[in-house]
């Protein structure tokens, strides 16, 4: 994703955290109707990180794709 981003111009800043940098990439109007699953994909994002039960197979196979 960091990269099909960057080759639209939106790059990631030295130490900007990814849901800032995914915000602040979906407010331009060309990438509005990746909003949703930006923001599905960084919900499982952080639950595979930090919830102690982490992901259940469906939602591991949806972050994978």
């Amino acid at each position: 994703m960091k990269s099909e981003l960057a080759s639209l111009g939106v790059t990631r800043a030295t130490g900007e955290p990814l849901n800032e940098w995914l915000k602040r990439a979906t407010k331009s109007p060309a990438l509005a109707e990746l909003r949703p699953p930006i923001q599905e994909v960084l919900r499982l994002h952080y639950q595979y990180r930090f919830d102690p039960l982490g992901l259940n197979n469906t939602d591991r196979e949806a972050l994978k794709r």
